[in-house]
């Protein structure tokens, strides 16, 4: 709900705070409230939208040189309360404005909103709620003890001077320096996907300055991971040459979308960017909103799942009393050594699948240990692929 919206019982109400200095114009009343009426919570937020921007409007021009204040005010408060429910709303009719000239001007404003909202998509609908909330979040009251040149630097949030790209720099150079050169290079390629994906949702992310990130950009991010984003985007082609927001509105296939852990490394990935911004080393910003998002386990998922139980004895057996293991045995190791070699290694080491297909022959080596025995064994490492 909006920053100066409020709903008591069944009715929606703008409520926003009078500046102690500007009380006298609104018959010393500390807050300025309007009763916006049953309506909708998306047709609360685009009426208080619109009264804030008046309202902010009014008290900008009160702080200036306008000779007529109360004109002035009654004009704004005026055209305010045209977005009130109350049919018995009084006035203060001055400088030849009527009561009716008031109610026509409050059905012809209702009635250009209701047609511009019943003529949008959900989508449309979605985003213009999700900028409204990036709006209220901008605004704040004016302190009229200061001038208006001193409130803007209060008004306005307090920049990072720092844009994505850069912290994403830093970040880097947090994981070199935390390293000592044993992260895989995976790894580096899982950062660097995680942060390609963060400003393909985003456009022009990569440029925005840091403080400006809001818990609804992750918020947008999270739902990208789980809804829209597919695996290989960047591999495949029907996906590949897509801006977001054409490939949001495909729908995914269970199999095309990514992997649970996929996703939590993703989300895991920006959450330790902004991690750094908020380290007081660096003190950028206050406040990591993407912590409130880092995905975990889904337990019932994992319980649900079939759990793997060890080769019997008698299906050992079977396996290597195959043809590959006994009258094709020389004819698999000339041509698919893979074959034969995959589970032999399995069996004895327990290595997972796609360790052992990534074996070299120089990664066997051996080394004489104590007792003078040569001792061979596999060196899993990163070189290669």
């Amino acid at each position: 709900m909006g920053q100066y919206l409020s709903k008591i019982g069944n009715s929606f109400y703008f409520r926003r705070r009078i500046p102690r200095h500007f009380s006298h114009f609104f018959q010393n009343k500390a807050e300025f409230r309007i009763c916006l009426g049953k309506i909708s919570q998306f047709r609360a937020n685009m009426y208080s939208k619109n009264i804030n921007e008046l309202f902010k409007e009014l008290i900008i021009m009160l702080q200036s040189d306008t000779n007529d204040k109360n004109e002035l005010v009654f004009r704004y408060t005026n055209q305010i309360h045209c977005y009130s429910n109350k049919k018995n709303q009084t006035y203060t009719v001055q400088s030849g404005y009527s009561l009716s000239d008031l109610q026509e001007q409050k059905e012809e404003i209702n009635k250009e909103l209701h047609e511009k909202i019943d003529t949008l998509s959900y989508r449309e609908k979605r985003k213009l709620l999700e900028d409204l909330g990036l709006f209220e979040k901008l605004i704040h009251i004016i302190d009229p003890k200061n001038d208006f040149a001193q409130q803007q630097q209060t008004i306005t949030p307090k920049k990072a001077n720092i844009a994505l790209k850069e912290l994403y720099e830093i970040f880097l150079k947090e994981k070199r320096a935390q390293s000592d050169d044993d992260i895989a290079d995976s790894t580096w390629r899982d950062y660097q996907s995680s942060y390609n994906d963060f400003i393909y949702v985003h456009p022009g992310a990569e440029n925005k300055d840091i403080s400006e990130f809001t818990r609804e950009d992750f918020r947008i991010f999270v739902d990208a991971l789980h809804n829209h984003l597919p695996k290989s985007r960047t591999k495949l082609a029907k996906f590949k040459t897509l801006p977001y927001s054409k490939l949001k509105d495909i729908e995914l296939t269970e199999d095309e979308k990514l992997a649970f852990d996929t996703k939590k490394k993703k989300i895991s990935t920006i959450k330790q960017m902004f991690d750094i911004a908020v380290d007081e080393r660096y003190g950028y910003i206050e406040k990591n909103y993407a912590e409130a998002f880092v995905l975990k386990p889904n337990k019932k998922s994992k319980k649900s799942e079939n759990p793997r139980h060890p080769l019997k004895q008698e299906n050992l057996q079977k396996l290597f009393s195959s043809k590959i293991y006994t009258t094709k045995k020389e004819q698999i190791l000339k041509h698919k050594p893979e074959q034969y070699w995959i589970p032999i290694i399995a069996l004895y080491t327990g290595m997972r699948e796609n360790e052992i297909c990534q074996l070299y022959v120089e990664d066997i080596q051996n080394k004489i240990i104590s007792t003078g025995e040569t001792v061979y064994y596999f060196d899993i490492n990163d070189d290669k692929d």
